[in-house]
């Protein structure tokens, strides 16, 4: 037994599940640090995952060790002379603690459970709350990680499409070598972190793509000017040798910038230099910070909502300026190679059911047969729902005010209109756009201006002399395209309309389950788009690292066929198979963590043929699994054993859901 392992297990011994429902608020936290359940968390088991260092905020309720001015507690934050608290969480310690406690007992519930992704709504700090879900989960079920910024670094890397810890989690566990140790993978991803903490790079890119609250650019060289501030100026006036691109503590970052705006002693020190200048660039690296990392979303300051005039106080010339507000602001235009361009299909709709791999597949494209590995950033992906709009794609509209309180309408760059712009200038790279869920809106209606151009002999190839800088106008000029589009002035008085064309080296690829209430995809499309139908899979398909038993395996295959006879007198019968997403982690072992993972597949079938399928119980579903689990010839005795102790009787939804549920959520009893 590894050193972290036997320090988890005392932990588990001490507080157990019965003792943390009884804990009152001096065990929870006190100043003994001897067996408080906050000073287990952070101290006593940092061997198994530090979290350490951050701010005690995070325990939502904590005992202080000095008393403090509450009328110069930040906003969000409140307390009296013993403890502190977030407000949100109740207006006295005793609401607060016992509003923590519950969110602290659901998540020990949840990680019993395997119930990962109802972690992610709990209104906790994330590697708080991360760290109780590991110490509790079964094991091998959860990462021994528990940073957010850490698995959002991951998901990136890894081209993993989710906010949410527990899919990044579910899919990271997806990836792990067969013949490697549990605790080995994790902290091989954990150093794959460490390795990249300097957020220079990104928060350059961030830089020049996030508009400032004037829906403004900032130019190629003032970015530059402002990463010289952080990494040079700064430190050296607050005479600290620290690289702040090395640093997220959000909270020290803005009191380094409250000296620069309150303190005039460091104006006689800046050598020429504004204090605005420092506390701009400050007050950017800040919001990048917070844009990558939730917590940093709990962490309420005073200035939190105070804006800085970065076209004021960075002293833009007139010049810089009006190239900003004709978007004629100039790129780099590189014909380096990266990746390979080889891969022959630029349009691809994959459609299928539910859980079929879909996203998987084109995860597989990118890596392997578009090798994108090095350069993640050319990939856009974005999930389609029934909100999405033209303007939020392509081009819409913004709405700022002047320094004299006037309206003003400009047009600005949808997420895909910029993605296009990206590749244009990098043509010997590829690039991606995912369109994920397309089934919930139209694509005519979502990128209308691209359906034209989207076609192999539309696309342009783009070959000009290597390293130079151009505005995309310039571009448009010396590339001379045969067949592009003019987009619409959306404001009055606008110079002339933007002209696009499709890059010969953009992917688009798309997903889409199947609408019984719509076409899938639109007559002008189909003949646009690679259409690849993706079905279920078996475990000799995938393999059994992937699916990992043969005997869930042949269940779902009999269970798909059974399907397909049942409503073989349907229009389109595969729209009603079940993908083997939910069964690929149930193992042979026999424990009651695999029966729960059967359990909760097992429900999740049932749910969408009631909730989505809306499918006749009495006369589809029932025939169907009456020969499935009842007759169960093809049942193996571990699978005939689960079924068995359900005792269905095969009634209705509600008897059969009702069953599962208790066998699966203790807290439903």
């Amino acid at each position: 037994m590894k050193d972290w392992e036997k320090t988890k297990k005392d932990f588990l011994n001490y507080w157990t599940i019965e003792k943390v429902k009884n804990m009152t608020l001096e065990e929870y936290t006190n100043l003994d640090k001897k067996n408080s359940f906050t000073y287990w968390m952070e101290t006593k088991s940092a061997d198994v995952i530090g979290i350490g260092g951050g701010f005690s905020y995070m325990f939502g309720i904590f005992r202080r060790e000095n008393i403090v001015n509450l009328k110069s507690l930040q906003k969000g934050k409140g307390g009296d002379d013993e403890h502190g608290w977030f407000t949100k969480y109740g207006k006295n310690k005793d609401e607060v603690f016992q509003k923590v406690k519950s969110l602290i007992i659901a998540i020990i519930e949840y990680s019993k459970n395997r119930e990962f992704n109802k972690i992610d709504d709990i209104d906790l700090g994330n590697t708080y709350k991360w760290k109780i879900a590991f110490m509790y989960a079964p094991n091998e079920s959860l990462l021994r990680i528990a940073s957010d910024k850490t698995f959002f670094f991951l998901a990136k890397k890894y081209f993993i499409d989710s906010k949410l810890i527990s899919e990044i989690q579910k899919e990271l566990l997806a990836k792990k070598p067969l013949e490697m140790d549990f605790d080995d993978y994790s902290l091989k991803l954990w150093e794959e972190f460490q390795e990249k903490i300097n957020y220079e790079k990104e928060f350059s890119e961030w830089n020049l793509k996030e508009p400032t609250r004037n829906g403004e650019n900032i130019p190629k060289n003032r970015n530059k000017a402002m990463i010289e501030k952080l990494k040079k100026t700064i430190p050296k006036l607050i005479k600290e040798n620290i690289n702040l691109f090395e640093m997220d503590d959000i909270e020290k970052l803005k009191n380094i910038k409250k000296r620069f705006l309150k303190e005039g002693d460091l104006e006689s020190s800046m050598n020429g230099n504004n204090n605005a200048n420092c506390s701009s660039s400050l007050h950017r690296y800040i919001m990048f910070l917070e844009s990558i990392n939730k917590q940093g979303n709990e962490i309420n300051s005073e200035d939190d909502n105070e804006e800085i005039d970065l076209t004021e106080s960075d002293n833009l010339s007139k010049e810089e300026n009006q190239a900003i507000k004709k978007q004629e602001i100039k790129e780099q235009y590189t014909n380096e190679p990266l990746g390979d361009l080889d891969f022959p299909h630029k349009n691809l709709l994959l459609k299928g059911v539910p859980g079929t791999g879909k996203s998987k597949t084109i995860d597989n494209i990118v890596e392997n047969d578009l090798e994108m590995n090095d350069i993640r950033d050319n990939v856009l992906r974005i999930n389609i729902h029934s909100a999405s709009s033209n303007s939020d794609l392509m081009q819409g509209i913004s709405i700022s005010t002047d320094d004299k309180s006037n309206i003003l309408y400009q047009e600005k760059r949808g997420a895909v209109l910029k993605h296009i712009f990206k590749a244009m200038f990098k043509p010997n790279q590829p690039f991606v756009l995912v369109l994920e869920e397309i089934q919930e809106n139209s694509l005519n209606e979502l990128i209308g201006d691209l359906i034209y151009l989207i076609e192999k002999d539309k696309r342009t190839e783009i070959k000009l002399e290597n390293d130079q800088e151009l505005s995309y106008e310039e571009l448009f000029e010396k590339v001379k395209p045969k067949h592009f589009v003019e987009l619409p002035n959306l404001v009055e008085g606008s110079e002339s309309n933007i002209k696009m064309i499709m890059p010969d080296n953009l992917y688009v690829f798309c997903t889409s389950n199947y609408r019984d209430d719509k076409k899938v995809i639109e007559d002008n499309l189909l003949r646009r788009f690679d259409v690849v139908e993706i079905y279920p899979q078996t475990q000799e398909e995938l393999g059994e690292e992937i699916f990992k038993s043969k005997e869930v395996s042949d269940f779902l295959s009999k269970l798909n066929e059974l399907i397909e006879e049942q409503f073989k007198d349907e229009t389109h019968p595969d729209r009603y198979l079940v993908g083997h997403a939910n069964w690929l982690s149930i193992t042979d072992k026999e424990n009651e963590d695999n029966k729960k993972l059967f359990y909760t597949a097992l429900l999740k079938v049932l749910v969408e043929f009631k909730e989505i399928r809306e499918v006749d119980f009495e006369t589809y579903v029932r025939p169907i699994l009456e020969k499935l689990l009842e007759e169960g010839e093809h049942l193996s005795e571990q699978l005939k054993q689960y079924i068995d102790e359900c005792n269905f009787e095969y009634k209705s939804y509600k008897e059969m859901v009702e069953k599962l549920q208790k066998k699966i959520y203790s807290f439903v009893n």
